[in-house]
């Protein structure tokens, strides 16, 4: 029999600046604490990450400069954003701890991003399902393991 993983999060509340007038905006969000594949160090900061089906691949930015200081990029892929130019970007293989549970994934650092964003490669492929219950304002992920 196969054993679920669950990693459950809730919505957070950003303000989306309309010219008419400002409003208030929910979505899904995690906390992650990034670790060291290497040498099991674990960062002492927490990051919050967006939950973007949308995204290709997992990004962070200059706020995880610091933690990717002590790994080798292991590949480097091209990050565009809309219509904007292609900028090459390393790729490193960390671990995020998230809801207490451990995910080995690969991240391109782009310190031009404004989120840290969990995106499909190596993270939404392992998952089995995603939910995404905006009345409620929780995210599930699950994966088997």
């Amino acid at each position: 029999m196969k054993r679920r993983l669950e990693i459950k999060a809730r919505y957070s509340t950003k303000v989306l600046p309309l010219k008419s007038r400002a409003t208030y905006v929910d979505y899904p969000n995690i906390s992650v604490v990034f670790k060291n594949p290497e040498t099991g160090v674990m960062d002492a900061i927490t990051h919050d990450f967006l939950i973007d089906t949308g995204a290709s691949i997992c990004i962070v930015n200059s706020r995880s400069a610091n933690f990717l200081k002590t790994l080798t990029p292991i590949d480097e892929v091209p990050i565009v954003y809309g219509s904007g130019g292609a900028k090459p970007c390393p790729v490193y293989k960390i671990i995020m701890i998230m809801s207490g549970r451990e995910v080995l994934v690969k991240v391109a650092f782009d310190d031009r991003c404004n989120y840290q964003v969990l995106g499909h490669y190596d993270f939404f492929e392992k998952m089995k399902y995603s939910l995404f219950d905006s009345y409620d304002k929780k995210t599930l992920l699950v994966k088997d393991i």
